[in-house]
């Protein structure tokens, strides 16, 4: 017995609408900062959570192009399960009508938030279902275990690859992150959420406190690495599950030598229940918040809850202060949102200074509360296509827009926050010096080692400081770099001779990336083809 995994194949989708469809270039975080757009590495760590936990060897093939996947059934799998998301629907179709044509005894499952897809067979959804002969709806690892007839409740285990962010698209200066699995799904149910509808709106643990910190350990034993990404979608909403898990860290003599910082999914409401302190000794290092909008009383009740109640701007500076970046999330296209109250939205969202910036318009996905609430009022078109989800996709009406004119609103909401913010290089830094100037001086010496950590944070980012003064986008952003560049050397002193020859290194490198910008049309980035081999075996935890 042996289970092939494969990612759809390549190439990536084009643009749609002559936009970024995906934002699979630079992840939707730092989209629109020009040069300073970061680049991120993308990863199927589903299937490689599948291929670790089941008992037979498996292989994993990610972003493969249409050879390769033809060479590799070949090999007569017994299993071949494929996952996807939206866009990939026509090309994951062509993969299982290959599947058949060339290994027909192979059993072909599909997994992956693509298979909301079928919540609306019309056409060629009812040809997909027909050709494969299995669909997992949720929990893959159980799902796969209980196919193959091993023990689906037996601990998981995870070694996934690891995650890079691509610095001005140059591999030399790339900086990798583990990336974990707490627990799948999300509890809170919001209206336009497809993970959350996805699971059923149930929480589902993958590893419990102790299995999540001896992964983590695993990791900076095996890799350079002092910094990791928790994937939950609401992480901090167990309380006692964060502390058991945070004063496992805290205490762990590597964990600490290794300064090892974590990032995460909160929101609000669940992070008012801590004492931002606490959170900082565990090493929380960033969270993801969805502000959603301001107009907070008219969200509905399950997305409102999350910030009804709560000082946004009140709570978001005090988590800088305290040195935890911010990715925050606006949505645009609300009913309620109108060409007459929309940049007061904006404008709110930006006064807020988070860290990245995730602006997107709103999008319903299959099996939403959204979506059928939309479906319900006839505002979903009968003619979408599921090629073209994504943040530009026309899949509905919107009530007071075109949807040419909510992107141009979301061009002006990105366009506002980098030329008033700064790239997020700059306002990551400022997060540093703030979370330093906050805990040099402790009588804790735990927070003494914090204060450090944002030291060491602080001096990595000023060569930084060059490029973004030459490459700035106004004169607003060129004297908010100025004055961070004064504030590092009253605090740490002159730079380094090192620090100084890379902030020239990286000027040459930022003009390069300035030209290619304006004299090279931009398209999607295609990640690399990559194969993993599994041999299968039983989980133990220690």
């Amino acid at each position: 017995m042996k289970i092939l995994l494969a990612s759809p194949m390549k190439p990536y989708p084009p643009f749609v609408n002559g936009r970024d469809n995906l934002h699979l270039n630079y992840g939707n975080c730092t989209y629109g900062q020009d040069i300073f757009s970061v680049p991120t590495s993308m990863h199927f760590y589903g299937l490689h959570l599948i291929a670790q936990n089941v008992g037979v060897p498996s292989t994993v093939l990610e972003h493969p192009t249409k050879r390769m996947f033809s060479r590799e059934i070949r090999k007569g799998y017994d299993v071949v399960g494929i996952s996807f998301n939206l866009p990939f629907f026509s090309r994951v179709l062509r993969m299982a009508r290959m599947v058949k044509d060339i290994s027909p005894g192979s059993k072909i499952v599909l997994g992956g938030p693509g298979v909301q897809c079928f919540a609306r067979s019309t056409g060629k959804e009812k040809e997909l279902l027909s050709i494969v002969d299995g669909v997992c709806h949720g929990d893959g690892v159980r799902y796969m275990r209980e196919m193959l007839g091993e023990d689906a409740d037996k601990p998981i285990r995870q070694d996934l690859p690891l995650g890079a962010i691509v610095p001005f698209r140059q591999k030399f200066l790339t900086q990798s992150s583990a990336t974990l699995i707490s627990r799948l799904g999300c509890s809170n149910g919001c209206d336009f959420c497809a993970a959350s509808a996805f699971f059923d709106h149930r929480r589902i643990q993958i590893a419990d406190p102790k299995e999540l910190f001896i992964a983590i350990r695993a990791y900076l034993e095996k890799y350079n690495v002092s910094s990791a990404r928790i994937l939950d979608d609401n992480f901090l909403n167990e309380p006692e599950y964060v502390r058991e898990f945070g004063r496992l860290l805290m205490n762990d003599p590597l964990c600490r030598k290794r300064n090892f910082t974590f990032c995460t999914f909160s929101s609000l409401e669940t992070i008012s229940r801590y004492d931002y302190e606490e959170l900082v000794r565990y090493g929380l290092s960033g969270v993801l918040i969805g502000y959603e909008s301001k107009f907070v009383d008219k969200l509905s009740p399950r997305v409102g809850k999350k910030l009804k109640n709560f000082n946004s701007h009140r709570m978001t500076a005090d988590l800088l202060d305290h040195g935890i970046f911010i990715e925050g999330s606006m949505i645009l296209g609300w009913d309620f949102q109108s060409p007459e109250n929309i940049m007061e939205d904006i404008d709110d969202y930006v006064s807020l200074g988070a860290t990245m910036d995730q602006i997107v318009p709103l999008i319903p996905l299959p099996e939403t509360r959204m979506w059928r609430q939309l479906e319900s009022e006839g505002r979903l078109f009968n003619d979408l296509s599921w090629d073209t989800a994504g943040f530009y996709s026309k899949w509905h009406t919107f009530k007071n827009f075109t949807h040419e004119e909510l992107w141009k609103y979301g061009d002006v909401a990105l366009k506002k926050a980098y030329g008033t913010l700064g790239p997020t290089y700059l306002r990551y830094f400022d997060v540093q010096l703030r979370g330093y100037r906050k805990f040099r001086n402790s009588t804790d010496a735990r927070l003494r080692e914090v204060a450090a950590m944002h030291r060491q944070e602080c001096e990595g980012l000023y060569p930084i400081f060059a490029t973004c003064r030459m490459f700035a986008p106004n004169s607003m952003v060129r004297e908010k770099v100025k004055s961070l560049r004064q504030a590092y050397l009253s605090e740490f002193g002159s730079p380094s001779l090192p620090n100084r020859l890379k902030a020239k290194m990286l000027v040459g490198i930022g003009a390069g990336s300035w030209f290619r910008n304006r004299l090279v049309r931009e398209r999607a980035i295609q990640p690399k083809s990559e194969v993993y081999t599994y041999k299968g075996a039983s989980v133990e935890i220690l």
